[in-house]
């Protein structure tokens, strides 16, 4: 390409051809590195270095993706960065003795790593304990629901699973903590 030529555009002035790629691995990166970086991180118990690397490797992924890049959202970038963390944990489980993996856990919650911990999905002491306590396919699909704002269709394709099924995963997390936080018969 000279220096006087533009990009090739489409018919409707959008970039075509790599131009178009390019722009739609950039729009993806700026809408979505952070909420990924903290979904992954949560996945990792809280491990921000780790998360950052299956983000990283899930965004190779995207650029390594053959023909058209439109039709590949968010929704596809969290079912990569999520199996990414699956195998890491896997990994890291068949490496590490289990009183390794507990100290490493406990130090990610300091400063370890040197990155500042992640922020609560919550602000409340008493909530955020009674998340703790969910099953983690509860506490997963409310982050991805409140945390990162994807849709029941979404989070179904993310946790591969139906959008029916996200709904009562939802109602039952919510109704789990109703009850954890507010006593029989009474207002918090």
């Amino acid at each position: 390409m000279s220096i006087l030529s533009f990009p090739r555009r489409s018919a409707d002035g959008a970039p075509a051809g790599p131009d178009a790629r390019l722009a739609r691995v950039e729009t993806l990166l700026r809408e979505n590195e952070t909420p990924l970086i903290r979904y992954a991180a949560r996945l990792l118990g809280n491990d921000p270095e780790a998360a950052r690397d299956c983000v990283q490797e899930a965004f190779l992924r995207l650029c390594r993706q053959d023909g058209d890049l439109s039709e590949i959202g968010r929704e596809w970038l969290y079912v990569t960065t999520r199996n990414l963390c699956v195998d890491h944990r896997r990994k890291v489980s068949r490496m590490t003795p289990t009183d390794e993996i507990e100290d490493a856990r406990a130090a990610a919650d300091g400063d370890a790593t040197g990155a500042p911990p992640l922020p609560p999905l919550v602000e409340d002491e008493d909530l955020a304990q009674a998340l703790v306590r969910l099953p983690e396919r509860q506490q997963e699909a409310l982050r991805l629901k409140f945390e990162s704002g994807l849709t029941y269709a979404e989070i179904a394709r993310v946790m591969d699973t139906s959008a029916g099924n996200v709904g009562w995963i939802l109602h039952t997390a919510i109704k789990g903590l109703r009850s954890s936080l507010v006593p029989e018969g009474g207002a918090r």
